[in-house]
């Protein structure tokens, strides 16, 4: 195992913990200790915190370099003693891994309110910063984050200002070749006007519910299927679907309040939006027209010496060099075709295929930027009998 008392200790600790995300099968110093604790606190990039991962830790590029789309939202206005739904994401990215960090402090940079988990993809320890744990930080292509901030109930300076870095990795086990990206946003105060006696909280009816409906079509104006759009919002609410032929998606049965709605697709560009609901109301969206990237992809058959298509073959593709980051599976179907999901990079991949009965097959495939590589007929030759004794023989 790789020494690791030669390492400045908060360097470790950046580099281990914060924002290397990497593989479960790396057997590294870094690999072994990503999973011991939460990542240290104080690299939001705040004034308090005058720094982020990108100063002694993920240095491979300047700060913000990268070109996925890092954000925050949450409503604009708080009370005192309010708790809100706050959502850190990630969009058109297709990294292994990413990770973030949120702390939130008034105009005189102290830090004010409390964070709380959501769910287990968040940790925080005194509620001053919350950022990724281990299984929120497993999040491939598009990542999505929901947490709750809970406002101060004496007055503070107004505005609040949230402070969050984020990290884009790749995955290698190394700090090298990671984004970092910071953003803000602000929060004011409002005085709620308290009720002359208190009234009891009415059962939502039938007729209080609420709807979100609308289409995504792609820049021809051809609908989109298989679209994911997620939609989170209060009480903890987050809900995924997909769309359906027509491009059509519909979430029902929501209460009133406000949401934030992220539609993806591999090889299209992510769209976000902030949405209200008011009580009752069936509110039909814009139609939401997604921009295709450029992206590189990999299919073929897979069939027997006869020629026949040899169905449920299991595929796994692995980047080579550049792109060892990527990662993908594909199963042929009846036809024997098959076709890698993952927006691919140009680069070096090697392909293996598997299935029961046949040998195992494997070849390496280069493509470029933006190139559909039509990978043609893997051959899969079946196991002879001595083979197949050897290996009953082994088994024993």
């Amino acid at each position: 195992m790789k020494s690791i008392s030669y390492r400045p200790f908060f360097v470790l600790w950046c580099i281990v913990i914060l924002f290397l995300l990497t593989d479960f099968t790396g057997i590294s110093v870094s690999t072994i200790f990503a999973y011991s604790s939460g990542p240290p606190d104080g690299r939001t990039g705040s004034p308090v915190d005058g720094k982020t991962c990108n100063d002694d830790c993920h240095t491979s590029y300047p700060l913000n370099a990268g070109t996925a789309v890092f954000s925050i939202s949450g409503p604009a206005i708080y009370t005192s003693g309010e708790t809100l739904n706050m959502t850190v994401s990630f969009g058109s990215s297709n990294t292994a891994k990413h990770g973030f960090e949120l702390s939130a402090l008034d105009a005189n940079n102290n830090h004010v309110g409390t964070f709380s988990n959501v769910d287990s993809n968040t940790q925080t320890i005194n509620g001053n910063y919350i950022k990724h744990t281990s299984a929120g930080s497993s999040q491939s292509g598009n990542a999505i984050w929901n947490v709750q901030w809970t406002a101060p109930t004496s007055e503070v300076q107004n505005p609040v200002t949230f402070y969050v870095a984020g990290n884009e990795a790749n995955g290698d086990s190394t700090n090298q070749g990671d984004y970092i990206y910071t953003t803000i946003t602000q929060i004011n105060s409002v005085v709620s006007t308290p009720s002359p006696s208190p009234s009891p909280i009415p059962t939502t009816s039938p007729s209080d519910e609420c709807s979100i409906y609308a289409f995504v079509k792609d820049e021809d104006e051809l609908p989109l299927k298989n679209v994911s759009v997620c939609l989170a919002g209060p009480n903890d609410y987050s809900e995924c679907t997909k769309t359906d032929e027509d491009g059509f998606y519909i979430f029902e049965e929501l209460t009133s309040g406000d949401y934030t709605l992220v539609a993806s697709k591999s090889g299209y560009q992510t769209h976000t939006e902030n949405l209200h609901l008011e009580p009752g109301e069936e509110l039909e969206i814009e139609t939401i027209y997604l921009e295709e990237t450029c992206c590189g992809s990999i299919y073929g058959y897979v069939v027997n010496i006869n020629g026949d298509p040899v169905e449920n073959a299991r595929l796994k593709l692995r980047g080579l060099r550049k792109v060892k980051h990527l990662k993908d599976r594909a199963v042929s179907d009846k036809d024997g075709f098959f076709e890698f999901s993952k927006c691919l990079d140009a680069g070096k991949y090697v392909i293996t295929v598997n299935k029961k009965r046949y040998r195992p097959a494997q070849k390496t495939v280069e493509i470029e930027e933006c190139e559909e590589k039509d990978w043609g007929e893997i051959v899969l030759r079946r196991k002879s009998q001595k083979m197949k004794m050897l290996f009953e023989e082994e088994a024993e």
